[in-house]
């Protein structure tokens, strides 16, 4: 049978077969794609088993409480372009094998508090293209292993200073597109710096009207000098000033004070376990310790307490 007639016959292909333009289903012990179905649930029948699901492409409105309770051993689960407008807490509770999570171009306005309940050992988290407004406080202290965060092309004003604040692992952010003019230099004060690279603008595309108040912004300005926040290429701010980023004056970063965690080890007080986050190899400590102060401070986090490595310089 040709690839026409077993399109014609909804025969299942293989999405990885770029051959077959019908619609995806593709059902093994370990995948499950079911892409342009015109789905508007989340189907009943995903194998407890399976590894990676894709449900993309759909018309999926809304995500229940446990939904994908089953779905225990499951690592990447791709929901993106659906119609997906509320999501209840714990919808994802007992998926705490998921890394890779995909709620792209839907219809999303909140992150709740309860939305990621049980993900933690999530490591991607696409929540583009949607129409978020309100990053609720608390929303993301259920992914403390979060490393990759994409919130352009929203419609986000403001962002509470301390929302970031258990993210040890973040190395990438994404705001690019929203209604953002300025950030909070408490954002990142908690994070590590790996160093934390930022996505603020999209200069090559004239369809990015997001632009920054970069003479507020003097802090990133800094701390990008010390090499502990960088730019994916491109995507510094667009400043509402007129001129690039690069134009703005903010004196002599050399002369400013910031204040980085290098290394954290924390200890958690209701599992009893240690984790260590080393940021910088022992050559490139050397080569900082004489332009900046180091020092050790102990720092209570929500059920951790925690031995910080700080810079200031």
């Amino acid at each position: 049978m040709g690839v026409e007639a077993a399109c014609n016959s909804s025969v299942s292909c293989d999405p990885g077969d770029a051959s077959c333009q019908c619609r995806n289903e593709y059902t093994s012990d370990r995948k499950f794609y079911r892409t342009n179905w015109n789905l508007t649930v989340v189907p009943s029948d995903i194998p407890a088993e399976a590894l990676q699901v894709d449900l993309s492409n759909n018309g999926i409105t809304f995500l229940g409480s446990g939904v994908f309770g089953h779905l225990t051993q499951c690592t990447q689960l791709w929901l993106y372009q659906n119609r997906i407008s509320s999501v209840q807490e714990a919808a994802f509770s007992g998926m705490a094998a998921l890394v890779d999570l995909r709620l792209s171009e839907n219809k999303l306005s909140v992150l709740d508090q309860g939305m990621f309940v049980g993900l933690k050992n999530l490591q991607i988290l696409e929540v583009a293209y949607n129409a978020l407004a309100v990053i609720e406080e608390g929303s993301l202290d259920h992914v403390p292993s979060l490393q990759n965060l994409w919130l352009n092309n929203n419609s986000l004003t403001t962002l509470t200073p301390r929302i970031f604040d258990t993210l040890h692992s973040l190395r990438s952010i994404v705001l690019e597109s929203n209604k953002l003019m300025t950030l909070n230099p408490n954002l990142f004060i908690n994070i590590p710096r790996y160093p934390l690279q930022i996505e603020l603008s999209w200069n090559s595309n004239n369809h990015d009207t997001n632009k920054w108040d970069c003479s507020s912004l003097c802090w990133l300005k800094h701390e990008e000098y010390h090499g502990t926040v960088t730019w994916e290429k491109g995507h510094s701010p667009r400043c509402t000033e007129g001129g690039d980023w690069a134009s703005i004056q903010c004196g002599d970063p050399g002369g400013q004070t910031t204040k980085s965690i290098l290394f954290m080890t924390c200890q958690n007080l209701s599992h009893n376990y240690f984790w260590n986050k080393p940021i910088l190899s022992l050559w490139i400590f050397k080569e900082l310790q004489s332009v900046f102060v180091f020092k050790f401070e102990m720092q209570n986090l929500p059920n951790n307490r925690c031995l910080l490595l700080t810079k200031t310089g």
